[in-house]
């Protein structure tokens, strides 16, 4: 038996795909320990894993700086920035904890470069995970005509990011990394959350990195999913996840695109948000506040309408549900550029969002069946990636090498 310490953000977006894993690395005898903040308690000591608390502020800045950087790119310097300086604080608070009780080997989201850090200062194997799409030099190469507008027109907040790197990274007797780097902390191992088919130029990616799939607790074949008692109607669901609910602007577009179709329609709109303020709703709607488990909705579903994350997203495709995506986020765009050019989809931005550009991109991808083709094949690429246990198998033999 080992000790594993999981080192995350706190973002639902990374923590959940980790917790299936971590849950089978403790069912195979492993001690993992996951450091995350408060509201994340419960889900992880579900679990099996032990709870402990970390700086709450400054990563809640690098959350809530990765949400703000935009579909244009803008943002990304004050993510990086975000980064830095809780990485300063990371180090600072975490180093004395583990060094109290220290791990076997550490287990990082590949945004949390201060765990290859804490990895070094521990002389300790490091596995990055990551819950969205890895970056190489050929995807970088791929983005050029956005990116380098952008770094030329940041220049100057580059190089303060240099500096300040070298500075925070410095303290602890490594030299300044390279700001590439700052934003993918990769490892030796990375166990990347979607399959290799999914992943933009999946086929450049060497060995270092592997595509396991979707996370889900108790994986199913989708087979042919009994339909609700009563349901005919081919069902829709609507939500922009946990980040970014409570527009209500976007909800009452949905209400009169979907307004008098043939479909039941669920839309998630929020723990937050008063139900009553978007007027009185059509029959074939139902509201609700939050939605106990999504992966089960979803295999019920015919169409998602989702903001684009890369966990409902992966998730919908796990069932073979075509999405309709409406990017929130820059993350958000890459995703669902992705599956448009895959064919499981189509992506409106919010300045084509009309009542009428969704009522036809729902009522085209109802009615196709090469968008739900499209998707049923990244399903079966996504189940056959061997998900949380084939991603514990690579750690474990990953470890075991490292040791020896």
């Amino acid at each position: 038996m080992s000790k594993v310490a999981f080192i995350n953000m706190p973002a639902f977006g990374l923590i959940n795909p980790t917790l299936p894993l971590a849950a089978e690395l403790v069912r195979r005898g492993e001690e993992v320990t996951y450091y995350a903040t408060e509201e994340f308690q419960d889900l992880i000591e579900r679990s099996g894993a032990a709870f402990r608390t970390t700086a709450r502020a400054t990563s809640e800045q690098a959350v809530a700086a990765l949400a703000g950087a935009t579909v244009s790119g803008a943002g990304l310097i004050e993510f990086t920035r975000a980064l830095l300086e809780h990485t300063d604080v990371a180090l600072n608070g975490l180093l004395p904890v583990l060094r109290e009780n220290p791990p076997d080997y550490i287990v990082h989201d590949s945004y949390c470069v201060w765990g290859t850090y804490l990895a070094r200062l521990l002389s300790v194997p490091a596995i990055a995970s990551i819950a969205t799409f890895a970056v190489n030099r050929w995807t970088l190469l791929a983005s050029l005509s956005k990116t380098v507008p952008l770094v030329i027109q940041r220049r100057h907040d580059l190089r303060r990011l240099r500096l300040l790197a070298g500075n925070v990274i410095g303290k602890h007797s490594f030299p300044p990394p390279r700001l590439t780097s700052l934003m993918a902390g990769y490892e030796p191992l990375n166990i990347v959350f979607t399959s290799r088919m999914f992943q933009p130029l999946g086929h450049t990616f060497d060995r270092r990195f592997k595509f396991v799939g979707v996370m889900i607790d108790d994986p199913t074949d989708p087979g042919d999913v009994p339909r609700d008692a009563g349901i005919n109607e081919p069902t829709v669901y609507i939500s922009l996840g946990t980040v970014f609910h409570g527009q209500m602007r976007f909800y009452r577009t949905c209400v009169d695109a979907l307004r008098g179709l043939d479909v039941r329609v669920v839309i998630k709109i929020g723990p937050n948000t008063d139900v009553d303020a978007l007027g009185p709703l059509p029959p074939n709607f139902i509201p609700q506040s939050w939605i106990p488990s999504q992966v089960e909705l979803l295999r019920r579903c015919d169409l998602f309408v989702t903001h684009g994350g890369m966990n409902s997203v992966s998730e919908s495709l796990y069932f073979g549900v075509p999405v309709i995506v409406i990017p929130q986020a820059m993350e958000h765009e890459w995703v669902g550029q992705r599956v448009r050019r895959l064919g499981a989809g189509t992506v409106l931005h919010g300045a084509d969002l009309t009542a009428q550009s969704l009522r036809r991109a729902a009522t085209d991808t109802l009615s196709s069946q090469r968008y739900r083709d499209a998707a049923k094949r990244l399903g079966s690429s996504l189940r056959e990636a061997g998900g949380k246990v084939r991603a514990a198998d690579e750690i474990l033999q990953f470890v075991a090498k490292s040791h020896h």
